[in-house]
């Protein structure tokens, strides 16, 4: 797995040295370059140009971009193949031929008031003081031109998304980032106590999450697959027959009563992506990439089976959503009115809770052990 880390305005790559470090330590690639910053003549495609170059011949990618860095990402992402994660790093979110002054205007930011306006104050009133001082001294002037500049994408590019907001972000506020997260992504953001340089903050938790986000859903697989660091010889090849037909998982289909309702469901408490709505007897959501197909009684995925049993909702069988505080989890969904199947469980690996959509179909929501 390779990690490209892209850095903010007026910074260097060397924000990251203390992230990169420990990545590495890990076993990871790691990629990191100096964006052109402080040249008036450098456009957002020209910043994109000088990722790719660095990026080279490595795959499986994983991209975390930092503040202004995501204007850069998506344009990188769109740019080369392998991308299997974007990560968005107290960033800025842009929307097709918009720039980022113009974001700021079109989603109500207003700043912060602040009693000290120093640049250690806020950006890096979290950091060790020697640390920040070094920080500080290794900023560049940043051109305005990027900033004027209109995003060039026509939409976002189809690659999983996962955005870590600061919640002591001095420049960034966290319900202005909420807002503007579920808005333009779709999704609801993860959250991190930090200001708004994490990676030099809080380097290694900043670390334990983007891990984390590797290990649970992009684990690179093979064509057999199978994940690519494991012994093939530890298991049997499948038919040739069948791994030629295979293509590849479609998705988790769950039946429903009414369409319309689970869209709601599963979009506005648990922050899936609406992908596609044929009502009213289909529609699918996605998650991170996971697909969840929706059928409801007119779709052909609800059909009675021959022998005349009915697909209803239900059953033990279910997917499983991460959460990083499920205690509090369970509260916010409980003040929603939402209904959970039983009591929250503990064991060696963590804890978990079964939430009921509108139609009983299990939804695991699990805090792994720490």
């Amino acid at each position: 797995m390779t990690y490209v880390l892209i850095h903010g305005a007026g910074d260097a790559g060397w924000y990251w040295h203390i992230v990169a470090a420990q990545l590495r330590s890990r076993g990871h690639d790691v990629v990191v370059m100096d964006l052109p910053v402080d040249d008036d003549s450098a456009g957002l495609s020209d910043y994109a140009d000088v990722v790719v170059h660095a990026i080279g011949s490595h795959e499986n990618l994983i991209i975390v971009a930092q503040s202004f860095g995501g204007y850069v990402a998506p344009i990188v992402c769109d740019r080369v193949v392998g991308v299997m994660l974007l990560v968005l790093v107290a960033a800025m979110i842009p929307a097709p031929g918009e720039s980022a002054e113009e974001m700021l205007v079109n989603t109500g930011y207003v700043e912060p008031k602040q009693e000290d306006s120093s640049e250690v104050a806020i950006f890096y009133h979290d950091v060790e003081p020697t640390l920040a001082a070094e920080a500080l001294s290794r900023g560049r002037r940043q051109s305005e031109t990027p900033g004027k500049e209109p995003w060039p994408l026509i939409r976002w590019p189809d690659v999983p998304t996962r955005y870590l907001l600061c919640r002591n972000d001095r420049i960034f506020p966290a319900p202005w980032v909420r807002r503007v997260v579920q808005e333009r992504l779709g999704i609801v953001p993860d959250e991190i106590d930090s200001g708004h340089t994490p990676a030099l903050s809080h380097p290694v938790e900043l670390v334990e999450r983007l891990e984390s986000y590797g290990a649970y859903s992009l684990q690179p697989f093979s064509r057999g697959g199978r994940p690519m660091n494991e012994s093939s010889a530890t298991l049997p090849e499948a038919d040739s027959r069948v791994k030629n037909l295979i293509r590849g998982f479609h998705g988790v289909r769950y039946q429903v009563k009414e369409v319309a309702r689970s869209i709601d469901f599963y979009t506005q408490h648990l922050g899936f992506k609406l992908e596609h709505k044929q009502l009213p007897a289909f529609a699918a959501v996605s998650l991170e990439g996971l697909p969840l197909l929706l059928s409801g009684p007119g779709a052909s995925g609800s059909r009675a089976l021959p022998n005349g049993e009915h697909q209803e909702p239900g059953g033990w069988n279910r997917i499983v959503l991460r959460v990083d505080d499920l205690t509090q989890c369970i509260e916010v969904l409980k003040e929603a009115g939402l209904r959970f199947r039983n009591e929250m469980e503990a064991g060696p690996g963590g804890k978990q809770i079964q939430l009921l959509d509108p139609d009983g179909n299990p939804i695991e929501l699990f805090e792994p052990a720490r």
